[in-house]
């Protein structure tokens, strides 16, 4: 199995170059996946064909998809929310602000990841093709290491068993209900730190998996490019090409493309 991810600054064509790829991959005779996970999607207007959260084949060997953040976060974040909007509504705030305050930044990128985790362990592509949110937006999740994600889960799982002790108690106390999570918080927690340790090993392996930056000959972008180029290599995350767009060879400068 290979997966490629493209990534580079909005605007720039990422999602024209990981599409053009993936149809390459298929063409070649390889199953291929093609997942969008920015949350501006478009697959749908490149292949002119309508392409949603469920598996939609554009062509022989060619399957795609645009994850639905909205169905993630309520699968995977639904017993922490339910637990931290309890929690801050205990406090006094109101209901309706203690839901949106649940929802913590970043979170939609690790549900995005964790799809595309449970996509490429199907089993059922040879190449999966990543057409990523702005200038590495999801990779910088990916800096939680195996090690570091075990770590994680293993304090999770202590305070879980400390929890199981005293919750019969502090369930008699009606004012500490509401601050003692129940068995399910601790387990979404547990499930969102294993698969971000186990995607981080697969994008680290250069035999598997590799990074793509796609950028546009401005000076902005290829000072972005050169940050993200930086991060990446330094927390170990395989680069292994970078892509040029807007720029023309001298044999093609003629007519509509010319001066």
């Amino acid at each position: 199995m290979r997966l490629i991810l493209f990534t580079g600054k909005g605007g720039v064509g990422k999602s024209s170059i990981a599409s053009a790829s993936a149809a390459r991959a298929a063409k070649l005779g390889q199953r291929t996946l093609l997942v969008s996970s920015d949350l501006a999607h478009n697959l749908s207007d490149i292949f002119q064909s309508s392409i949603g959260e469920r598996r939609t084949e554009l062509a022989e060997h060619l399957t795609a998809l645009e994850v639905n953040i909205v169905d993630e976060i309520r699968k995977n974040w639904a017993a922490i929310q339910d637990y931290l909007a309890g929690f801050l509504a205990y406090l006094g705030i109101e209901n309706a602000v203690a839901e949106e305050v649940a929802l913590i930044p970043g979170m939609d990128e690790i549900f995005l990841l964790s799809r595309i985790l449970k996509e490429i362990e199907t089993g059922d592509f040879d190449t999966v093709i990543v057409d990523c949110s702005p200038t590495a937006g999801t990779l910088k999740l990916l800096t939680f290491s195996d090690t570091s994600s075990t770590k994680l889960n293993k304090l999770v799982t202590i305070e879980r068993k400390l929890l199981k002790l005293i919750r019969p108690f502090t369930r008699r106390i009606r004012s500490l209900r509401n601050l003692i999570p129940e068995d399910d918080f601790y387990q979404s927690f547990s499930d969102i730190i294993e698969d971000i340790g186990r995607l981080c090993g697969i994008l680290k392996d250069p035999a598997v998996a590799s990074v793509r930056l796609v950028l546009n000959p401005d000076r902005i972008t290829v000072a972005e490019t050169r940050r993200v180029y930086t991060y990446l290599n330094l927390f170990g995350f395989p680069v292994d090409g970078i892509f040029v767009n807007k720029v023309l060879p001298d044999d093609v400068a003629e007519g509509y493309f010319g001066p």
